[in-house]
């Protein structure tokens, strides 16, 4: 693909962070409890906030966030009608908490978790999504809230949640988002915008790059009308009303030489806005809309009539886990550098083999089927897994394309590391074959990096370990997948 350079002027000197600290809204679909969903949608909302609507007061006054409980509170009596100490509190298991419940430490409120490793706390009276590599492990706790019935409000944010499209991943659609991601997450980082919305517009707009005028000899990913250096081409189109009611009628839409070219454009257009209003799409930069769903939800009405734009946009991101391309790459050399190669247990850093909590690895060949061959690491990564009382395909193809393919099959993709899921590693990086990749099982999760399992590495059956340092753990480098 092309290298694009656009006008200085768009360049920023230092990357916009999103508020949501990389925490990506899950599909609707994909809460069995639906109100979960709406603490989580609402409580996301107050992020940044100073403060939320009195619930004493009939005037929509607001008062003040000073504390995680005082979040709670709101949230429970806006979407339940009960305040935080009238809700019933039900004790889980710490590792089996989920999205919506409460988390506390030593006794003490600390805030509500997310997902995906995120919680949302209250800090200098100010609403934060949190890691919980910033929380001290030391004794923690999980209560559900139980017995919730959503009040009318409540059933409103229901209804606008962003993520509530019915997708599925699929393999074209992830093909195409290979082809594009790479320019998209550099001219997203450059150019202050978000290389999730970006990729998701592209999708939706190209049909993932299938759609007439997405292909040779147009390349037009996202509809954009006109012309580009004096071509165009002039095709049919659907438009909305703003009322949900569709249209047809014909438009010339620009010609571009290749994607790189139509990836370019996109920014420009939204950096640069439109004749007569420089501003206009403004709301949708990384350091005005401060996270991917307010930059979708600005699109909508303004870059297309669809009034479930935003809807559409949040949910691709959400199947696809877009917002990793919000997140600058890890550099080659230091940032793909691991400990040295670790045979045997004793010779694990301390701090790692104290959080491992799973029986070493027996030996046993669980992949009767064949697909995978003997002593490689895709060998090992199935085995380990199985062994555990897990399961993954037999044919997930080579140990890099691991991720791809999760997504593909319905597993759960993530980029923050967990213990008990496999690491899948792009080509070349850590030291793996620049052509297939690697795959390990991940034993511990650490204050600094993470412990692996892997099998290929020393040779034969052997297993071995390595510490790969949050620099490259938390990278778009590498990939998690959840076995089933």
């Amino acid at each position: 693909m092309n290298d694009v350079e656009l006008d200085e002027s768009f360049l920023v000197s230092e990357v916009a962070e999103s508020d949501l600290n990389s925490f990506e809204l899950p599909l609707l679909q994909s809460f069995e409890d639906k109100n979960r969903a709406l603490l989580i949608y609402e409580g996301i909302k107050q992020v940044g906030a100073e403060k939320v609507l009195d619930k004493e007061s009939d005037e929509k006054e607001k008062q003040d966030i000073t504390n995680v409980e005082e979040l709670i509170d709101y949230l429970t009596y806006q979407l339940f009608d009960q305040s935080y100490d009238q809700v019933k509190q039900q004790e889980v298991a710490f590792e089996e908490k989920q999205p919506g419940d409460l988390l506390y430490q030593e006794g003490k409120l600390i805030g509500m978790y997310l997902g995906d490793e995120y919680y949302l706390n209250v800090e200098e009276q100010q609403v934060f999504v949190e890691d919980f590599s910033e929380l001290k492990e030391e004794k923690l706790s999980a209560k559900q809230m139980t017995d919730l019935t959503p009040t009318d409000y409540g059933k409103t944010v229901e209804k606008a949640y962003p993520a509530s499209m019915d997708y599925r991943a699929n393999e074209q659609t992830q093909a195409f988002i290979d082809k594009i991601s790479d320019q998209a997450q550099e001219l997203g980082l450059k150019y202050d915008v978000f290389a999730s919305v970006m990729i998701a517009q592209a999708i939706l707009e190209s049909a993932s790059g299938t759609s007439g005028l997405s292909v040779a000899p147009h390349y037009n990913l996202f509809g954009i009308k006109g012309s580009f250096q004096g071509s165009s081409v002039s095709m049919s189109t659907q438009e909305d009303r703003g009322s949900g009611d569709m249209y047809t009628t014909t438009s010339a839409f620009r010609s571009y030489p290749s994607y790189g070219e139509s990836l370019g454009d996109y920014v420009t257009l939204l950096r640069g806005g439109v004749q007569g209003n420089d501003d206009f799409y403004t709301g949708a930069w990384r350091s005005k809309a401060k996270n991917y769903l307010r930059a979708a939800d600005f699109l909508t009405g303004k870059y297309a009539t669809d009034s479930s734009y935003n809807r559409k946009l949040s949910s691709l991101i959400a199947v696809y886990h877009l917002t990793e391309y919000d997140i600058p790459r890890s550099v080659t050399g230091t940032g793909t550098e691991t400990s040295a190669i670790l045979q045997g247990k004793e010779n694990i850093p301390e701090v790692y083999r104290k959080a491992m909590k799973y029986p070493d690895y027996n030996g046993k060949n669980y992949n009767t089927s064949g697909s995978y061959p003997v002593g490689q690491c895709t060998w090992y990564a199935f085995n380990r897994v199985a062994q555990l009382g897990k399961r993954v395909d037999d044919f997930m193809g080579n140990g890099g394309e691991w991720g791809t393919k999760g997504r593909s099959l319905g597993y759960k993709v993530s980029s923050t590391p967990k213990a008990g899921w496999l690491i899948s590693f792009s080509p070349g990086t850590a030291g793996s074959d620049p052509r297939y990749g690697h795959v390990a099982f991940v034993e511990a999760v650490g204050p600094d990096g993470i412990l692996i399992s892997e099998g290929n590495v020393v040779g034969g059956t052997t297993i071995s370990y390595r510490v790969i340092g949050n620099e490259l753990a938390k990278s778009n480098l590498v990939s998690y997948i959840e076995p089933k």
